[in-house]
C-alpha cells in the first residue's frame, strides 16, 4: 500500500509540474532567437520545476548566443552531468556538448563525447562532426611536430566538411592500458575467540586493455591476480602481532574479469565474453542485479567493485530511437558464488558459544583448508555445459526525466540445495555444539563409514532453478534522484534454522525450504558539484509471502533496514572520505565503516575501520568479533 501511495503521489506531483515546466520551456523557445536573455529567464523558471539535461543545454545555447562562453560552459557541463546521472546517455546531448567543445578548441574532450554519441546512434551529422574534430586534432599535431612550411588553416566556425575531408580522415584505432597494484592489511580488533583468521595481507594486480578497433567494434580485456597471506592468533602469546601469528595460509587466485568483444551497428549492439551486469537503480540493494554471483570471502560490507563474479555471456541489444532498449543475455554456464564455510573471518559458520568450529580445524590441515571451502558447491548429475545455461531479459526506457526497466531472469539459485544423511547431520551438529563424548561419536562415525563403503550417498547438493521478476525506476527532482527497485521470486531457497541442543529436533535443522518472496528498495541520491559529494540513502525490505511460522537459518520472514553511503572528495585529487552504514530493524544488527584516503599522484593511501554489531543469530551480528582495522596502498600505472 505504501508503494502504491508513493507512485500516486509522484504521478500527481509530476503531472502538475510538467504543465508548469512545459509552459515556461515553450515561452523560452519563443524568445530564443530574438531575445536570448529573456529566454534564459523562462528556462531558469522551468529549471526550478524540473531539472532536465535539455533545459540546461538550452540555457547554455542562450549564453553562447550572448557571447558569454564561460556561463555557456557551466551549463553545458551541468547538462552532461545530469544526463550521465540518469545513466541512460542521450546521443543528441553528447553531440551538442561535443559541438561546443570543438568550438572552444578542446578537441580531445570533444572527440570523446562525439564517439559516445555515435556509439548511441550512428547519425551522419555525428560522423561529419567527428571527422571534423579529428581533422582539427591532426592539424594541431602537425603544427607541433612537423613545423610545416605551409600554413594550416582551420575554420572552427564551420560545422560542415567536404567529401574529400571524409576520405582523408578515416577512423583511427586507439588503445588504452590501465593497471594498478593494491596491498591491503587487515587486523582484527577482538582476539577472544582465536578460532579464525585474525590478520590478512592481501595483494592484487589488475590489468585492463581497452582497444577501440573500429568505430563500431571495441575489445576489452581485464584480469586480476590475487596473493593472500592469512594467519590466526598466536594462543601462546597474549601480546598478539601479525608477525608472530600461527597457522599461516598462502592463497593464490586468478580471475578473468570484464573481457569481451563489443560490436554496434545502427540500433543493434552485441557483446560476447566475460561481463558484469549492473542493472537496477540503487547502489547497494538493486533488485535487478542478480546475474553475477557474489563473492563473500573478504567481507560482508558492500565493496561494490569487488563483490561480483564475472560471467561469460552472449548479449544482444536493440535501441528504439534513444527512448528504449531491449537487451537479451544468454549465460551458457552456471557460476558458483564464492563463500567460506568455516575458519575464515567472514565464513558462513562463525565460532560462538553455540557453534564451535575449532573442532573442524583440528581435523583439517590449514594447508588444504581453503581448497575444501568449495565442497558444498559440488553437485550431483550437473555438468558445466549448456544444460546449465540461464537467460535474462531487460527492457529499459526513458520518458522525459523518468528512467525505468523491467527484468526477467530464469537461472539458478545462488546457493545449492544440500541434503545430508541422518547420521551425518547428527555427527556434524554434535561436533558444532562442542560435543566430544566417544560414546556418541563412535557409533555415528562407524555407521557413516559402513554406508559409504556400501555406496550409499551420504551427502549431495544441487543447484535448483527459479524465476525472478524485477522492476526499477529513477526520477531526478532538482539535485536529487528518487529511486525504486522491486522484485518477486515465486520459488526462493531458504534453510531451516540449526538446532544443536536437542537431538530429536536435529533432523528439522538446515533443511531446504522454498518460499515466495517480494523485495523492495526505496532510494534517495544526492550529488553536489559533480563528484565532490555523493549521498545515497536506501530503505530496503524483504517479505516471505507464504510463511508457515518456520525458523530460518540466519534469516527472517520480514527484513527491513536502511543503508547509507557518503563519498566526499574533501579536497579534489588530494583527500577523500567514505562513510557507510547499514542497520536492520528486525534483526537489530548493523555495520559501519569509515575510510580515509590520501591521493598522492598515482598513489592512494587509505586507512579505515569496520565495525559489526548484533546478536550471534543475525546475518551481521554473527561477525561481532570481526571488527577490524585496515591499511591500504594502491598504485596506478
Amino acid at each position: 500500500m505504501f508503494i502504491i501511495f508513493l507512485f500516486i503521489s509522484i504521478f500527481n506531483t509530476s503531472t502538475y509540474s510538467n504543465i508548469n515546466y512545459e509552459a515556461n520551456f515553450i515561452q523560452g523557445n519563443s524568445q530564443f532567437i530574438n531575445n536570448p536573455q529573456k529566454a534564459i529567464e523562462f528556462y531558469k523558471k522551468s529549471l526550478k520545476v524540473k531539472a532536465t539535461p535539455l533545459t540546461y543545454a538550452k540555457i547554455a545555447d542562450c549564453y553562447k548566443r550572448l557571447g558569454d562562453l564561460e556561463s555557456a560552459k557551466t551549463y553545458y557541463d551541468k547538462a552532461i552531468e545530469v544526463e550521465e546521472f540518469k545513466g541512460f546517455g542521450n546521443a543528441d546531448m553528447y553531440y551538442r556538448y561535443s559541438l561546443f567543445l570543438n568550438e572552444m578548441k578542446n578537441y580531445t574532450k570533444a572527440l570523446e563525447y562525439i564517439n559516445l554519441a555515435i556509439s548511441k546512434q550512428n547519425n551522419t551529422s555525428y560522423v561529419i562532426l567527428r571527422d571534423n574534430i579529428q581533422k582539427n586534432i591532426n592539424n594541431l599535431e602537425a603544427e607541433k611536430t612537423e613545423n610545416a612550411d605551409e600554413e594550416i588553416i582551420q575554420d572552427d566556425d564551420e560545422d560542415w566538411t567536404t567529401e574529400s575531408d571524409l576520405e582523408d580522415n578515416s577512423f583511427k584505432t586507439s588503445t588504452i592500458l590501465r593497471a594498478n597494484i593494491t596491498t591491503d592489511f587487515y587486523q582484527d580488533r577482538v582476539l577472544e575467540n582465536g578460532l579464525e583468521d585474525a590478520s590478512e595481507l592481501s595483494n592484487s594486480m589488475f590489468l585492463e586493455l581497452d582497444h577501440q578497433y573500429s568505430e563500431n567494434m571495441k575489445i576489452m580485456l581485464s584480469s586480476r591476480l590475487y596473493w593472500r597471506l592469512l594467519v590466526e592468533r598466536n594462543e601462546d602469546n597474549t601480546a598478539y602481532y601479525f608477525f608472530n601469528g600461527e597457522k599461516p595460509k598462502t592463497i593464490f587466485d586468478y580471475e578473468l574479469e570484464e573481457s569481451y568483444i563489443d560490436y554496434k551497428y545502427n540500433s543493434f549492439s552485441y557483446r560476447v565474453g566475460q561481463q558484469y551486469f549492473k542493472w537496477g537503480e540503487n547502489i547497494a540493494f538493486s533488485r535487478s542485479d542478480i546475474i553475477n554471483p557474489n563473492d563473500f570471502r573478504d567481507s560482508v560490507i558492500p565493496e561494490l567493485d569487488k563483490r561480483k563474479v564475472a560471467v561469460f555471456s552472449l548479449t544482444g541489444g536493440y535501441s528504439f530511437a534513444d527512448i528504449a532498449k531491449l537487451t537479451l543475455a544468454w549465460i551458457p554456464f552456471r557460476y558458483n558464488p564464492k563463500i567460506s564455510y568455516w575458519g575464515r573471518d567472514f565464513a558462513l559458520l562463525q565460532p560462538s558459544k553455540e557453534i564451535d568450529t575449532s573442532l573442524i580445524n583440528n581435523f583439517i590441515s590449514q594447508n588444504i583448508e581453503d581448497d575444501l571451502q568449495s565442497l558444498g558447491m559440488t553437485t550431483d548429475n550437473q555438468k558445466k555445459d549448456f544444460t546449465d545455461s540461464s537467460i535474462a531479459l531487460n527492457l529499459s526506457f526513458s520518458i522525459k526525466s523518468l528512467n525505468a526497466s523491467f527484468v526477467y531472469y530464469y537461472g539458478f539459485q545462488e546457493l545449492p540445495e544440500i541434503t545430508m544423511d541422518r547420521d551425518l547431520k547428527k555427527l556434524l551438529f554434535y561436533l558444532l555444539s562442542g560435543g566430544t563424548e566417544e560414546a556418541v561419536l563412535a557409533p555415528l562415525s562407524s555407521s557413516l563409514a559402513n554406508k559409504y563403503i556400501m555406496g550409499q550417498n551420504i551427502a549431495s547438493s544441487k543447484f535448483t532453478r527459479y524465476n525472478h521478476l524485477a522492476f526499477s525506476a529513477s526520477l531526478p527532482v532538482s539535485s536529487f534522484i528518487l529511486k525504486l527497485d522491486a522484485s518477486y521470486s515465486p520459488k526462493k531457497l531458504f534453510y531451516s534454522d540449526i538446532d544443536t541442543t536437542n537431538e530429536e529436533t536435529t533432523q528439522n535443522s538446515f533443511n531446504p525450504i522454498y518460499k515466495k518472496v517480494a523485495n523492495y528498495t526505496l532510494g534517495l541520491e544526492y550529488q553536489y558539484a559533480g563528484d565532490k559529494l555523493l549521498i545515497d540513502l536506501e530503505y530496503f525490505g524483504s517479505y516471505i509471502l507464504d510463511d508457515n511460522k518456520e525458523e530460518y537459518f540466519y534469516d527472517r520472514k520480514n527484513k527491513m533496514g536502511i543503508f547509507s553511503l557518503i563519498k566526499w572528495n574533501i579536497i579534489k585529487d588530494n583527500y577523500s572520505l567514505i562513510l557507510l552504514a547499514n542497520y536492520n530493524f528486525f534483526f537489530k544488527d548493523y555495520l559501519a565503516t569509515i575510510r580515509f584516503t590520501k591521493h598522492i599522484g598515482k598513489l592512494d593511501v587509505s586507512a579505515g575501520y569496520n565495525h559489526f554489531g548484533g546478536d550471534n543469530d543475525t546475518p551481521i551480528g554473527r561477525y561481532d568479533k570481526n571488527d577490524e582495522f585496515f591499511l591500504g596502498i594502491k598504485y596506478y600505472f
